[in-house]
């Protein structure tokens, strides 16, 4: 009988990021009262060993795994590594690593992938394989069956809302970062007025996906969700009341779709007088006016980040951006303003 799940994310060169799709999965197995721990190895390789020994003194476990497509070689190497030490553990794997998913249950020990979100199918998952039922009617899942085919049962439903992730899965601290390791919080005026040796940088997101079609985007989920107002403002407070975070990265691919969503959503700011800063990583130019850029400097955005991409109309254009040149030019010139 499965009780326990042990999430993994693969070392990685690159720089320390919020485990955010662990979470979001660790918080949902953990309402079902499943035990759950998380292991990041992106900038902590030694763990390993701690992982394999894991595995090799429990009896009821089961092993999630994300990834990129660059991790295929060490999920490969380390899923038979894992088989090697508890044969009968299950191995599921996710993330942006799943569209080479026969790759993946041909050549590696994983049993299973996870096709889109997961925060649904693992618990269900973990329910199919403790009845001993068939795995087959889950939606968003890849496998081999007794034949060694692959099957694919195809994409469940997108969410309709999120849940707030249990940040108590993690040390959180060893994420928050000072803001002047961030090269716009480095060189904001905004900020650097106001800088403190004890301030800390945080990551949220309000939103999944993209209304957007560029033919370029590794996206392979359609779709784009808002989370809720009450939802947006109740985990900004939890990681600035809780946590002492006063200052965030916005790591929506589009933080801003629904004008009315963001009315209200500023009300909020307003009303609370809520002193952070944040800067915007996503944010398309053909929904930029005078108005909302008033709106985003009243409530402490200090940079944003837009999906320009080419200088080129011709390029724009075949890259399906839906924008022009003149669009973005003038988001520039209105954001500088």
């Amino acid at each position: 009988m499965i009780d326990s799940v042990l999430l993994i994310r693969p070392y990685s060169i690159s720089k320390k990021e919020f485990p955010l799709g662990l979470l979001y999965i660790g918080t949902a197995l953990k309402n079902k009262e499943y035990k759950v721990k998380i292991i990041d190895l992106q900038d902590d390789p030694s763990r390993e060993d701690e992982i394999i020994d894991i595995v090799k003194k429990s009896t009821n476990l089961i092993v999630g795994i994300t990834g990129l497509a660059l991790h295929y070689r060490w999920i490969k190497q380390f899923s038979l590594k894992l088989k090697k030490v508890s044969l009968k553990t299950k191995i599921v794997v996710g993330g942006h690593v799943v569209p080479i998913y026969e790759l993946l249950l041909l050549n590696t020990g994983v049993d299973y992938i996870c096709i889109g979100e997961g925060e649904e199918m693992f618990p269900e998952l973990i329910d199919k394989l403790n009845k001993n039922q068939s795995v087959e009617t889950i939606l968003g899942i890849a496998f081999k069956n007794a034949e060694n085919k692959v099957i694919k049962t195809g994409f469940r439903p997108l969410l309709k809302s999120f849940i707030i992730p249990d940040y108590g899965l993690i040390d959180i601290e060893r994420y928050l970062i000072h803001p002047t390791k961030d090269f716009f919080f480095k060189n904001s005026p905004q900020y650097r007025a106001r800088e403190k040796k004890d301030d800390k940088l945080g990551v949220i997101m309000f939103s999944r996906g993209c209304v957007g079609g560029c033919n370029f985007c590794y996206r392979h989920l359609p779709g784009f969700r808002q989370a809720s107002v009450d939802w947006s403002w109740n985990h900004l407070m939890l990681l600035y009341k809780k946590y002492g975070i006063k200052y965030f990265r916005v790591d929506d691919e589009l933080f801003i779709n629904d004008p009315e969503w963001f009315d209200a959503f500023y009300q909020k700011f307003i009303d609370a007088k809520l002193d952070i800063l944040f800067r915007i990583t996503g944010l398309r130019v053909d929904l930029i006016n005078d108005e909302l850029l008033k709106k985003l400097k009243n409530t402490g955005c200090i940079a944003i980040n837009y999906g320009i991409e080419s200088g080129s109309q011709t390029i724009l254009d075949k890259m399906n951006k839906r924008t022009t040149v003149s669009q973005n030019l003038e988001a520039i010139k209105k954001t500088l303003n």
